[in-house]
């Protein structure tokens, strides 16, 4: 116990200016506040909340969403306060009550989260309402400036054919060096959105291993931007990069995941190369879309998401070779608790 409890107090004390800025703000992402003028006022506020959740026998996804948002801001509240006190060690009594009411709030909370069933759908919902700062980012002017970017590729013109496609995806790829000024970046982004949108028109006609080849060269182009960006979140640059950057996956993302959506709804005949692929271009936004990139998403994205949610027991279904519209409703509402526990779950470990 001792040593897990010194091992969180050292990952709070490391996470330096740009974590504790990170903190700082998110408490004020949500509409309920803390404000604490000692250790002991703070600490006395945990054990006060978490004698209300320790109280409830269940909770909807609304209640449940506003207790893990209380949570959540009553730890950065805390951990911030304790951050500035000099006196306040692993070792003192304070921490180590501290740390057991945070263990005890993440039990609770995920005990009332798995105490009755979930949709996928509300999942969707939760995640998005319990994303630090949506709100602060989405009111943001880099944010809007980065949709209208994003919203103006929507007018470009798929190439024509597949062949043309691929040729213009390896002469961009094969010709562009690593980004040094922001606006190459931008730049190279709205080439690359024609080439992959235009490649998403050909996607059960293109070979694998073109398709590897084309997410192994961009990963090389992005990797080290990444690496670099995240790096030095506090320059402002960075942080609009960052930005940027988590909206070109959220993007690509949920395109890939809705061009495998309406071709299983048309009846495409997949191989079984191709429905691995489509099973996992259609989970993929509820595995990888984190924390920061839920914030980021767009009003119509989390429809987009959400309807995606509703059908993804048909959508898997039909991957597994049954039929999308026969498929018994009883097979999918299994599959749906299946997966709606494991989302769930996964998303508790990330957040609590």
């Amino acid at each position: 116990m001792k040593q897990t409890i010194t091992h969180r107090f050292q990952h709070f004390a490391l996470m330096g200016i740009v974590a504790l800025a990170m903190l700082l703000t998110a408490c004020g992402s949500k509409e309920k506040t803390f404000v604490f003028h000692t250790p002991q006022e703070a600490l006395t506020a945990c054990h006060k909340e978490l004698s209300k959740v320790k109280a409830l026998q269940n909770a909807n996804m609304d209640k449940l969403t506003d207790i893990t948002n209380t949570w959540l801001v009553l730890e950065d509240s805390t951990i911030s306060l304790f951050m500035r006190d000099s006196t306040i060690t692993p070792d003192t009594e304070i921490a180590v009550d501290y740390f057991a009411v945070a263990d005890s709030f993440r039990t609770e909370i995920t005990r009332l989260a798995l105490a009755q069933k979930r949709t996928l759908s509300e999942i969707v919902r939760f995640k998005v309402e319990t994303s630090n700062d949506r709100k602060k980012i989405v009111q943001s002017e880099n944010y809007k400036t980065a949709s209208e970017f994003y919203k103006k590729m929507d007018a470009n013109t798929p190439y024509p054919d597949l062949g043309t496609t691929l040729s213009e995806y390896e002469k961009l790829l094969t010709g562009t060096n690593p980004f040094q000024k922001e606006g190459e970046l931008h730049e190279f982004m709205q080439k690359e959105d024609r080439c992959f949108r235009s490649l998403l028109v050909f996607l059960k006609d293109t070979p694998q291993e073109r398709l590897q080849e084309i997410t192994n060269k961009t990963s090389a182009l992005f990797d080290n931007l990444y690496k670099n960006t995240a790096a030095d979140l506090d320059n402002e640059v960075n942080e609009r990069v960052m930005l940027y950057l988590t909206m070109r996956f959220n993007r690509r993302i949920l395109q890939n995941a809705e061009v495998c959506r309406k071709d299983i709804k048309a009846n495409v005949k997949l191989n079984e190369q191709q429905a691995n692929n489509y099973r996992w271009m259609i989970i993929q936004p509820f595995m990888t879309i984190d924390n920061y990139a839920m914030a980021s998403l767009t009003d119509d994205q989390v429809k987009m998401m959400t309807e995606l949610a509703e059908e993804l027991p048909r959508l898997l279904s039909y991957v597994d070779g049954k039929d999308y519209d026969r498929t018994p409703k009883e097979e999918t509402e299994k599959l749906e608790g299946v997966l709606s526990e494991y989302f769930l779950k996964s998303y508790l470990k990330t957040i609590l």
